[in-house]
């Protein structure tokens, strides 16, 4: 009896049909994880807007500073049973993580299951201590950021309070960022490179770093993170995925109907 076998044809067929089968198939298992990692970054982004908005409400409707002192080696914060006297401050504690963080109370929140680094301040870090690793950014600037350095030497440069902004659900407060706590607010830095040869968009300040320097691309961020977006932490509270193109396009996003903030001088709140 003749035995009959596959054909070296009918072998070449099969494996070419798995294979057109696998490029078929990976790009969508590898969208459905990202889908996947997206809908986990949107809940930390959620969790903290959650926080920004308590913070608010607590603290007279002002947004949480960027942080409470510049230079870094003078930070104080109001002491919590006196808010008229300013205390010690920890590098960590002083910024917004760390004053978010009674309201959030987990560390974990702070970091995007899609970015894997470089992180401006990699774990362990005797700088950042546990907010380290950080993947979420804030919108920072000295006169248009939404979250601003309160005490720059001796001047007063509050965060933007809730009353300043026409639409909050329509400002950005913190987004994905490429490893930092902080992008620069574009209507102060405004995007004049092309980082991306994706598009033709400019999406980065090129007096900030290099397109090659991720750690220093800060208004690129995250912006294309999450399957062409990103996570937004808007000033009303609420939190949800924008397109890349908005992050570049969008000046109501980044505040530009909010009157620029002057400097108080020798504030007697930041002599110290």
């Amino acid at each position: 009896m003749r035995r009959h076998g596959f054909t070296l044809i009918e072998l070449l067929v099969v494996i070419a049909i798995i294979a057109i089968l696998a490029a078929i198939l990976f790009p969508v298992f590898a969208r459905a994880r990202e889908k996947a990692r997206q809908t986990q970054c949107v809940s930390n982004a959620k969790q903290i807007a959650t926080a920004v908005y308590a913070y608010t409400q607590d603290y007279d409707e002002q947004m949480v500073p960027f942080a409470y002192g510049f230079p870094y080696t003078r930070l104080r914060m109001p002491s919590y049973d006196n808010p008229n006297v300013l205390v010690n401050c920890p590098l960590h504690s002083c910024r917004w993580p760390g004053l978010l963080h009674p309201y959030i109370k987990n560390f974990q929140i702070y970091r995007c299951p899609s970015y894997s680094g470089p992180y401006v301040f990699p774990c362990p870090s005797s700088t950042a201590g546990p907010f380290c690793e950080m993947s979420y950014g804030a919108n920072y600037g000295v006169q248009y950021g939404i979250l601003r350095i309160a005490c720059v030497n001796n001047s007063l440069v509050n965060s933007v309070s809730l009353p300043e902004i026409p639409a909050p659900a329509n400002v950005a407060v913190i987004t994905d960022s490429n490893g930092s706590l902080l992008f620069f607010n574009p209507m102060e830095w405004p995007f004049d490179v092309n980082c991306d040869t994706e598009d033709t968009l400019n999406d980065m300040n090129s007096g900030l770093g290099n397109c090659s320097d991720r750690t220093r691309w800060y208004n690129v961020a995250g912006a294309r993170r999450h399957i062409d977006g990103m996570s937004v932490v808007f000033a009303d509270g609420h939190a949800k995925w924008v397109p890349y193109k908005r992050f570049l396009n969008d000046r109501e996003m980044w505040g530009a109907d909010i009157p620029p903030r002057t400097p108080v001088q020798n504030a007697p709140q930041c002599m110290y």
